[in-house]
């Protein structure tokens, strides 16, 4: 079993994300598939991307996605 410090829970809903909170694993927040995002910003997820090139890079490569801030 993988430690929480070298595992990752890789999630597009709440539930997921604080499944791996409560393990003490890094959280990515998955804004493609079923959720569309607005479900993390109650989650605390410590990172989110936008598709699965992003995540292959972050876990591969270890880059976090830029993420602009929303203009309103």
């Amino acid at each position: 079993m993988e430690s929480p410090l070298t595992a990752v829970m890789v999630g597009d809903r709440y539930g997921d994300i604080m499944a791996g909170r409560e393990c003490n694993m890094l959280t990515v927040g998955a804004k493609y598939g079923f959720s569309h995002g607005p479900e993390f910003e109650h989650s605390c997820v410590e990172i989110q991307v936008r598709n699965v090139a992003e995540l292959s890079d972050l876990l591969l490569n270890g880059r976090r996605p830029v993420v602009l801030p929303v203009r309103k």
